[in-house]
């Protein structure tokens, strides 16, 4: 009798900490947070009214993680590695990023999904920007999206600009 109610409390345990750890998402989809259309497919997300980057859409309530964010831009060039954390499915912001994105004039080279990774390469004029959307540090649906900018290319001479002599 004992060892029945042993197995029995130990059951119950393991299911009650399989439902607050998502294990009740039986659908079979990518989310582990429940950003899911009735469908089963990533819900669409907004973009945000003011991004950091005027040319780099972010998703409405990711923010930036200046901890792990730098940037430069000098004569006409710029370096970014700007890293957003916020709570969505990541395939929800790979269609985000794969719709956004052109319209800024980036123009996509290659995408991947490798190891649980989105990678999307893209590139403008002179310039290659890769965003990266893995999941975050914690159990409880964060994102992060690491969007890395660099000038590739020679300076372009502003308008009208004309050489010194």
């Amino acid at each position: 009798m004992k060892r029945f109610v042993k197995n029995t409390v130990i059951t119950i345990a393991m299911m009650s900490l399989g439902g607050l750890l998502g294990c009740n998402n039986m659908s079979g989809s990518h989310s582990s947070n429940g950003n899911m259309d009735r469908s089963g497919m990533p819900m669409s997300l907004n973009r945000s009214p003011r991004p950091i980057i005027a040319d780099i859409p972010v998703p409405r309530g990711f923010r930036l993680d200046e901890g792990r964010s730098r940037d430069v831009s000098a004569a006409g060039q710029r370096w970014i590695d700007h890293v957003y954390v916020g709570s969505a499915d990541k395939f929800a912001v790979r269609e985000f990023y794969l719709t956004e994105m052109s319209k800024y004039r980036w123009i996509l080279v290659t995408k991947s999904f490798i190891q649980g990774q989105v990678t999307l390469d893209y590139r403008k004029d002179a310039e290659t920007c890769r965003v990266i959307v893995s999941d975050g540090s914690s159990m409880f649906g964060k994102v992060a999206i690491k969007v890395f900018i660099l000038t590739s290319g020679p300076l372009r001479e502003p308008a009208g600009a004309t050489a010194k002599e």
